[in-house]
């Protein structure tokens, strides 16, 4: 959201775009861009890595422990993640030198001399810490946001070389040539172009101030002040309101418990079953790895919520659903009488995983009460009338 925020005082229609395709005959040759806008993004991506660099200054990173309790965490797990965690060692120097990296690599965008060199450098670097989070983690459409900010930081003496010439070609073939300035010559001087020009300084001001309400918010979050706040009340209400938190913390704390839910439902006929695994018996002990029938990254991130006792009230509507589901297709001696939404946890122990199971309930529903349950909506309703919100993923 805060790339897309960033884009509205940015020119992106002048190249691939149906805007850049429809001023074909305007075409320009100025490709050169200094604006508020691109420091704001420029400053974005810089925040990004840099922050988290920041937050993953603690001992948990600094051992060198960190990626085998991020790989650990199998609810956002991929299999080749779990294939690494049996390579400690190799996993102790890639968490020193994320960490490396994302502190010191964020200052190369600012060296003046030879930018693009250096710019190519840091994008080629971060584009490959993004696909190796990708192949390992699930993090949604993170790494591929992350991706798109960069390429609106490409400097433009890559497209001038053959390798840059050859990946724009077919673009150029179907949008056109970089949209030029429409409004040259006499033109300029028209009323329209006049008053375009002041909105676009308006634009320029109220961007600066939106980068400067974007940086006291994340020094905010580093609480470099002991007294009072970097922020005053109206400022963080403005922040709130506008959407534009932004905390880079993701996997800078310790992830020692791994945790799986099963939802133990007794059928007609006095079986058990676990309705987050097609209806499979359910086992003596838990199987580690095992997250169950999670389609995608949303609904990990939903069932990891569930964790918070913030979100109890989103605990029953879901029970009452998974029931509800079964029930329509499954005959009357298969149905739903008793609900358990569970949750396991396991402690994560450093190269090795025989940490001890607890199980507890967040939710019981029977057939006599699972329509009392409410739905979605409600338990939403309900949650922001107490002044919650589900927390945004990265």
């Amino acid at each position: 959201r805060m790339l897309m925020l960033w884009s509205v005082f940015l020119p992106l229609g002048r190249m691939w775009s149906l805007d850049a395709r429809r001023a074909r005959s305007a075409a320009g040759e100025d490709t050169t861009l200094v604006s508020i806008g691109g420091t704001a993004l420029l400053a974005q991506m810089f925040l990004v890595y840099f922050m988290s660099g920041l937050f993953k200054c603690n001992p948990h990173w600094l051992s060198g422990e960190a990626l085998y309790y991020a790989l650990s965490f199998e609810v956002y797990g991929r299999p080749l993640g779990a294939v690494l965690r049996q390579y400690p060692e190799m996993l102790a120097l890639l968490t020193r030198a994320t960490l490396v990296m994302e502190l010191v690599a964020p200052w190369l965008l600012l060296v003046p001399w030879r930018n693009h060199m250096f710019r190519l450098a840091v994008m080629a670097a971060f584009l490959g810490l993004h696909l190796g989070i990708e192949l390992t983690i699930s993090v949604g459409l993170f790494s591929y946001v992350c991706a798109a900010g960069w390429l609106a930081l490409v400097p433009t003496r890559f497209w001038e070389w053959r390798v840059g010439r050859a990946i724009a070609v077919p673009f150029t073939k179907l949008f056109g040539p970089p949209a030029g300035d429409c409004t040259k010559g006499a033109e300029q001087q028209s009323l329209g172009a006049r008053i375009r020009d002041r909105l676009e300084l308006c634009g320029q001001g109220i961007c600066l101030g939106l980068l400067l309400l974007m940086l006291a918010g994340n020094m905010e979050n580093l609480n470099f002040f002991e007294r009072g706040t970097v922020l005053p009340a109206a400022g963080q209400e403005l922040t709130r309101r506008l959407n534009m938190h932004q905390k880079w913390a993701m996997f800078a704390g310790p992830l020692k418990n791994n945790f799986w839910f099963v939802a133990r439902a007794r059928l007609a006929d006095g079986s058990s079953i676990d309705l987050l695994r097609r209806g499979e018996p359910i086992p003596e002990t838990p199987v580690p790895g095992d997250v169950g029938d999670l389609p995608n990254h949303r609904w990990r991130k939903y069932f990891l919520n569930l964790k918070n006792d913030r979100y109890a009230v989103f605990r029953e509507p879901l029970a009452h659903w998974l029931m509800e589901r079964w029930n329509a297709a499954e005959p009357e001696e298969r149905r739903v009488v008793q609900l358990d939404l569970v949750l396991i946890e396991q402690q994560i122990d450093y190269a090795s995983r025989q940490g001890e199971y607890t199980a507890r309930v967040l939710a019981r529903i029977g057939e006599e009460q699972h329509e009392e349950a409410g739905n979605f909506a409600e338990a939403l309703r309900r949650l922001e009338a107490d002044g919650g919100g589900l927390d945004p993923f990265p």
